[in-house]
This record gives structure tokens, sequence and C-alpha cells, in this order.
């Protein structure tokens, strides 16, 4: 693939293990996404989010993790 070794044990590290996974990994696209919902409590964040946005008020994200299910 022409990665760094650092880069490669990374991927390993986060249980990307052959080839094609990797190129998935990072160069996927949004269909090779997971289904956001089935992470927990996606429902109460989402309600958070929207009602934070209706009264205006500062949003703030973090962190945002990311795995292909």
């Amino acid at each position: 693939m022409g990665i760094s070794p650092l880069l490669a044990r990374l991927l390993v590290n986060r249980g990307v293990l052959t080839v094609e996974d990797a190129r998935l990994f990072l160069k996927g696209n949004l269909n090779h996404m997971g289904d956001p919902y089935l992470l927990p409590d996606m429902h109460r964040a989402v309600a958070r989010i929207l009602a934070a946005v209706k009264s205006r008020e500062n949003i703030l994200f973090t962190e945002i993790m990311m795995r292909m299910v």
C-alpha cells in the first residue's frame, strides 16, 4: 500500500488487518460506514444536539471516534 510502518502499526492496533480493510478504512466512502445509530446513546446525542441548535447554543465536538463495522 505504500504506507509508513507507524501507520501500519496504528491500523493493526485498530483491528484493521488486511490490505483491503486498510484501503476501506483510509479511503472508504459513506457507503462503507456502519449505521451510526448502532452506537450507544446516539438517539440521546442527536436529541441534545437538535435542542442546542434550536436554542442557538454553541456546540463543541471534542472527539469523533469512528470504526468501520
